[in-house]
C-alpha cells in the first residue's frame, strides 16, 4: 500500500535562497532536491518572489531598536500578535494606518477574543508602537520600521499559519500577499500560549489616559 508523503512547507528564509539560487543559475531539479521539495514547488516559490521580497522589505530592521536587549510580550500577546499583523496586511496594501483606526481595531479584535476589560489608550497605541519599532502613526498614514525581534516573531507566526493552511494564497505572482487573510484567519494564526513574560507596561493606564465611556461605545458603534 502506498503512503502519502507529507508535503514540507519551508520557511520564508529558505523561499527567499531557492529565489537566489535559481537567480543566480541553479537548476530547478538541483534545488528541490537539496530542498526537499517538488519541481512544481520551486516553481511556485519563484514566481511569488514579488511578494516575498515585499513583505519582507516590510519587517525591515529600525537601527533605533538595535540597542533593545530584549522584548516583553504584550499583557495580552494573542491581541498583540492579531493587531500587529492586521497592520502589516494593511501596510502591504498600502492602506494609510493612524493611531485611532489601530486603537478600534484593537478594541474590535478584544472583543472577538473574549478579553475583557481591555482599553485601547493613549498608552496602550504607545506601547504597542515601541515593541514593534512603529516610529509614528499619523492621520494620513504611518511610518513603518519593525524591530528585528518582532519580526521573527512575526515570521514564526506566519509561517505556522502557512503549514496549517496551505500556501495557496501565496501562488498567484499578481495576487497581493495578505489579500486573503480575514479577520478570523489572523485570529486563527495568532492564538498560542501566552505563558511568556509579559510587559506590565501594557497594563492599563491612569484614567486621565483612557478612552472615555462614550468613545469606547462609539468606537464599538462604528464596527
Amino acid at each position: 500500500m502506498s503512503t502519502t508523503r507529507k508535503r514540507k512547507v519551508l520557511s520564508l528564509e529558505q523561499k527567499l535562497e531557492v529565489c537566489r539560487l535559481v537567480e543566480n543559475g541553479e537548476s530547478y531539479r538541483k534545488i528541490a532536491e537539496s530542498c526537499g521539495v517538488g519541481l512544481s514547488t520551486v516553481s511556485d516559490i519563484y514566481r511569488s518572489r514579488r511578494q516575498l521580497h515585499d513583505f519582507v522589505s516590510l519587517m525591515d530592521a529600525s537601527s533605533s531598536c538595535s540597542s533593545r536587549k530584549s522584548m516583553k510580550r504584550a499583557a495580552n500577546s494573542a491581541l498583540d500578535s492579531a493587531v500587529y499583523m492586521w497592520f502589516l496586511q494593511k501596510r502591504a496594501l498600502d492602506q494609510p494606518i493612524s493611531g485611532p483606526i489601530l486603537q478600534e481595531k484593537a478594541l474590535d479584535f478584544s472583543t472577538k477574543l473574549s478579553i475583557d476589560n481591555f482599553v485601547a489608550s493613549s498608552g496602550w497605541l504607545r506601547n504597542f508602537q515601541r515593541r514593534h519599532g512603529i516610529r509614528e502613526l499619523k492621520i494620513h498614514g504611518e511610518k513603518l520600521s519593525a524591530d528585528s525581534e518582532s519580526a521573527a516573531k512575526f515570521t514564526a507566526t506566519l509561517n505556522d499559519f502557512i503549514r496549517k493552511e496551505g500556501e495557496q494564497w501565496l501562488a498567484d505572482d499578481d495576487t497581493p500577499l495578505f489579500e486573503t487573510l480575514t479577520d478570523e484567519e489572523i485570529l486563527n494564526a495568532v492564538k498560542k500560549d501566552e505563558n511568556e513574560d509579559v510587559d506590565e507596561s501594557d497594563m492599563p493606564d491612569k484614567p486621565t489616559e483612557r478612552l472615555s465611556h462614550s468613545e469606547a461605545e462609539l468606537t464599538v458603534a462604528k464596527q
